[in-house]
């Protein structure tokens, strides 16, 4: 059982107290409270064998079914081969869907927002696709997105201490569900379209979800691990890799009821929401851990190492945002005092490191942001400092 339920915000923040009848009230009063529910069942059948000790098979089927969407079955066939015991490869190819959220088909929101070029403020608004202003746009009910998944790959033990596993993955996702731009109704047809809900007149800005793009994703996940025995103390190490790169494909499909021209695309997803798609996030991450137990104590060291991203400004090449690769370290080290109690000193992000700071002012929305939030894939707090005691019962 699935509730989605937003609440009226403090009158003052959205009530109109204008005499003159001039419509600049916030969001966030009744007319966007939501209470949606759905019910959603699942039931799936798991079969699986293997042939001689070396061969193994498997296959699953699952059905959903949601109250509010429908119903789908997914599949899954996987296989092991086993050459050795020190050397097997593996495979699998699934198709599967995700259902919209309640929050996707049925969140409205409405209120005032601040121009990242120029600062000034404006009303804009999230219509539900089952709201009368998508309806007008001709933006289609949301349906699933679907996958297919792909993937291939080996383990190997390369000696008594050392294992290596080596995954290829192949992703495609179509119906993607985003969130569009937003329609200015400065554009006569937005306007025209627009006009007749006088209640809307103080909106100068419409944005709704719909499943506007497919992308396919190759990966490759690398990962080395090992130990080696001292005298009295043993060391364990994890060397692992992602390299991955995500793209779009296929058109972008606009509403009906508005062109398909180059400016209504770009608005629904231009080139900056295709950059945080395909260069949001980094295409390379390498993880080293290495941890020393010695006794009742024992070290940790990792260092995290993320790629390059971007992000690219909506209109112009020349405000496209690129930063540098950055490597995080944690250390820690920790006293197993009794059999029950484990006390932990450290720290994340040891050395301080900061993701760049944000090269254009015109990207910054008048100073406020220092640092991007769209392309970091750590935080912009620094270093993180701790003592812990962990009990065990």
């Amino acid at each position: 059982m699935e509730n989605y339920r937003t609440g009226a915000g403090e009158e003052a923040s959205w009530k109109n107290y204008d005499s003159t009848g001039n419509k600049d009230g916030g969001g966030g009063g009744p007319d966007d409270v939501i209470n949606k529910s759905r019910n959603v069942f699942a039931t799936y059948l798991d079969m699986e064998t293997e042939f001689n000790d070396r061969f193994l098979l498997d296959a699953a089927a699952r059905y959903e079914y949601y109250s509010d969407f429908g119903g789908n079955i997914a599949g899954k066939l996987s296989a092991r081969y086993k050459f050795s015991e020190r050397f097997m490869l593996r495979a699998s190819v699934s198709n599967g869907f995700r259902a919209p959220s309640l929050q996707q088909r049925y969140d409205i929101s409405t209120g005032g927002e601040i121009d990242r070029n120029t600062g000034q403020t404006f009303f804009s608004g999230i219509f539900p696709n089952d709201h009368e202003v998508a309806k007008a746009f001709g933006v289609p009910t949301l349906t699933a997105e679907k996958t297919i998944n792909v993937s291939g790959g080996l383990t190997a033990k390369l000696n008594k201490r050392n294992s290596l596993t080596i995954d290829a993955y192949w992703i495609q996702i179509k119906n993607r569900i985003v969130l569009s731009g937003s329609y200015d109704r400065i554009n006569k047809n937005i306007d025209s379209i627009l006009k007749p809900y006088a209640n809307l007149s103080q909106i100068a800005e419409v944005s709704f979800f719909s499943n506007a793009i497919n992308t396919r994703t190759f990966g490759l996940d690398l990962v080395l691990n090992g130990f080696y025995n001292f005298a009295k103390s043993t060391l364990y190490y994890t060397l692992a890799a992602n390299l991955n790169k995500t793209h779009l494909f296929g058109k972008i499909r606009t509403p009906r009821n508005i062109s398909p021209d180059d400016m209504n695309t770009n608005i629904l997803f231009n080139r900056a929401d295709k950059a945080s798609i395909e260069k949001g996030q980094p295409q390379d991450k390498i993880i080293l851990t290495i941890t020393y137990q010695i006794g009742k104590v024992g070290f940790v060291l990792n260092n995290t190492r993320f790629g390059r991203t971007a992000v690219f400004n909506r209109f112009t090449a020349a405000l496209d945002e690129f930063y540098t690769p950055k490597i995080l370290t944690d250390i820690s080290i920790n006293y197993k005092a009794k059999s029950w109690m484990t006390i932990t000193a450290g720290a994340n992000n040891v050395f301080n490191v900061y993701p760049d700071k944000v090269k254009y002012y015109q990207n910054s929305a008048q100073g406020i942001y220092i640092y991007n939030p769209e392309a970091s894939p750590f935080g912009f707090y620094g270093g993180y400092y701790f003592v812990s005691v962990a009990f065990s019962f």
